[in-house]
């Protein structure tokens, strides 16, 4: 630990690990071979980076050291983890999805809706997960659930994404 002024931080020595490092780059990895049409190699890597995402930042430490008067000093961090890690769940779910692993696609959409109830990329991919199940009242249960959630948070300029969606869906 270093410190500098009022602040410290970790000066980990050269080839340390990280779990944060290495979820980074498990997750980009795994993209990396999705995208390049590996699918097995990209899910078997995929499920080494949800291993390592075990929660939220610091959210076993004591608020009072992690928040002061003028600010979380950790949460973009914790936010911009957050996202990855539902993303890495959404990605899963897509490949599990084009692969007929229809359960499985479905169980890591619910995951990454725990993380964050409000994401329409995840709802939209649940969406795509009954389509393929040919769930169709299931469709229309997860858009209204989207729905009522934006509506609950008073957000009227979300859900153009998912409405489009769900109309392409049911017909």
């Amino acid at each position: 630990v270093v410190r500098n002024g009022d602040y410290y931080r970790l000066n980990a020595p050269v080839g340390s690990w990280t779990d944060i490092t290495s979820f980074e780059q498990t997750c980009r990895r795994g993209l990396s071979l999705a995208k390049q049409g590996q699918e097995e190699e990209a899910l078997r890597i995929y499920r080494s980076a949800v291993r390592l995402y075990s929660g939220d930042l610091f959210e076993d430490i004591p608020i009072e050291y992690v928040h002061c008067d003028l600010e979380d000093w950790c949460l973009p961090r914790r936010r911009w983890l957050r996202e990855m890690a539902q993303k890495l769940l959404r990605d899963m779910s897509t490949v599990m999805r084009s692969q007929g692993q229809l359960d499985a696609a479905l169980e890591q959409c619910q995951k990454a809706l725990q993380l964050d109830p409000l994401n329409e990329e995840s709802h939209g991919e649940a969406m795509r997960v009954f389509h393929a199940q040919g769930r169709i009242e299931a469709i229309s249960r997860q858009h209204q659930q989207f729905m009522s959630l934006v509506e609950a948070n008073g957000d009227s300029h979300e859900g153009a994404m998912i409405h489009k969606l769900y109309h392409n869906l049911m017909h």
